[in-house]
């Protein structure tokens, strides 16, 4: 997880809203976003479904139907690496096609993948989270699980990444219910992730250190951002020009990994629904 800030009840600020609060808070434990809120789910040895929302006991999927939504077999296991791990954010996101948006989100620990800094700046002033293969890692992630019209709200705000699966096989993922997800969609960065210079990918920081750390160390990106995290934010996100010359400036410096590996994954293939992505096991 790439915050120490979590999240439960009253969502708080999006990080489109606050870019030196990217990523946001993230919830702790699993939770159901709706509209405004975010309410815990009473996890249970069974598929998502089952689970419980609130202290209702009422299950997930019925909750859903009764509010005429898709239940968790039709919607989209999705992993998040940055931001959309925020409910804040997510909430802005999808507020245009599903109000109040409607979304499970539930901490998972995955295998093989560690969480990095993608090569280029944001439209909102950031240099956001990517991921990167590394067989020792083990990460804490948020899994949510978009609707159709959710996923492509989402894809659409990602225009710098390619959506791709990933095989529970390859990189193991345990739901706290003991269910080992047979995989999920994630996004991977079509620009590569930075490197300190030497190859190694960076690991993703709160932003504010990792703007201080990129406007020390990359030669001419202070003369282009200014001295601080503060006005690297505020000029990038006025200037697309300026955030187009930071990503060359990565490349012409050599800290791009262009390869995270995934590059095998990205292929143009339809999401796959939780409900036809059978778990690989139950511990």
């Amino acid at each position: 997880m790439t915050t120490g800030e979590h999240v439960t009840g009253p969502l708080g600020c999006a990080p489109a809203h606050a870019p030196l609060s990217y990523p946001g808070r993230w919830p702790e434990e699993a939770g159901l976003l709706r509209g405004e809120a975010f309410t815990r789910l009473g996890v249970r040895a069974a598929r998502l479904g089952e689970w419980t929302v609130g202290d209702s006991g009422r299950a997930l999927d019925r909750a859903l139907a009764g509010w005429g939504l898709a239940r968790t077999g039709e919607r989209y296991p999705l992993l998040a690496i940055g931001s959309n791990g925020c409910p804040a954010q997510m909430a802005y996101k999808l507020g245009k096609v599903s109000r109040p948006a409607t979304l499970p989100m539930v901490p998972v620990v995955v295998r093989g993948i560690a969480v990095g800094v993608s090569a280029h700046v944001s439209l909102a002033g950031c240099v956001s989270a990517s991921p990167y293969r590394d067989p020792g890692a083990e990460t804490t992630l948020i899994v949510s699980w978009p609707d159709e019209a959710q996923m492509r709200a989402v894809d659409a705000t990602e225009p710098n990444y390619h959506r791709v699966f990933l095989p529970g096989g390859e990189f193991p993922m345990r739901m706290p219910s003991g269910e080992r997800l047979g995989g999920c969609h994630a996004y991977v960065n079509r620009h590569g992730v930075l490197t300190g210079g030497d190859g190694v990918p960076l690991r993703a920081m709160p932003q504010p250190g990792l703007l201080a750390r990129l406007l020390a160390d990359v030669p001419g990106l202070s003369a282009l951002f200014g001295e601080g995290p503060g006005s690297f934010v505020e000029r990038a996100r006025a200037d697309e020009a300026l955030r187009l010359r930071a990503r060359a400036l990565f490349r012409e410096t050599g800290r791009v990994l262009q390869d995270a590996g995934f590059a095998s994954l990205v292929r143009d293939t339809p999401p796959r629904p939780y409900a036809g992505i059978p778990p690989l096991s139950w511990d």
